[in-house]
């Protein structure tokens, strides 16, 4: 099954986080925009606004497709994702959520595959981060979504460290400044 337009025009009934109470639900066509938003203004600053066009609608593209998939499979929580890439890694098989978002959604993976490797990965990474941030912080309910909110603050500082490794030149530490900005702004 690929996707098609008129399923990807399910993104705005499509929920997420169905593993934590909140006091509102998130659509995947509001994820994919505010991830998207979240991007560029990362991508401006980690540039110190020195980014081309070309990279810039590359960056957009790949941003508001990324979870698409999700119209198929759900969400499935990120804990979930770890654990059956392990098993897939021990196992020494390709893993299957890869290979099930590559059939559903081929034109996505072809956009991975040319931000692979490139700063515009770490950068839709810490955006997709940034916007569980945020959510879970307005809207979680409970003990749980104060777990995952550690849990997210702990994966945003190891992605802003990797791409530091990765790609010292640029200012990583921008991104940092924008979260907490919406966070300390609400």
């Amino acid at each position: 099954m690929k996707l098609t337009f008129k399923d990807i025009v399910r993104a705005g009934h499509v929920t997420r986080w169905h593993a934590v109470r909140t006091a509102r639900q998130q659509t995947i066509a509001e994820h994919s925009f505010m991830v998207t938003m979240f991007a560029r203004e990362i991508a401006r600053k980690v540039y110190n606004e020195d980014i081309d066009s070309e990279t810039l609608l590359l960056l957009i593209n790949y941003s508001l497709d990324h979870d698409l998939p999700e119209l198929v499979t759900g969400d499935i929580a990120t804990t979930m994702k770890v654990r059956i890439r392990e098993v897939a890694a021990a196992n020494n098989i390709e893993d299957p959520i890869d290979l099930i978002e590559r059939e559903i959604a081929p034109q996505i993976h072809q956009l991975s595959e040319k931000i692979k490797n490139t700063p515009l990965k770490y950068i839709v990474k810490l955006a997709d981060i940034m916007d569980a941030k945020i959510f879970i912080e307005e809207e979680g309910i409970g003990s749980e979504a104060k777990v995952v909110s550690q849990r997210v603050s702990v994966m945003f500082d190891e992605k802003i460290h990797q791409a530091k490794t990765d790609f010292p030149d640029l200012n990583w530490d921008a991104a940092r400044v924008i979260l907490k900005d919406l966070i300390n702004t609400g």
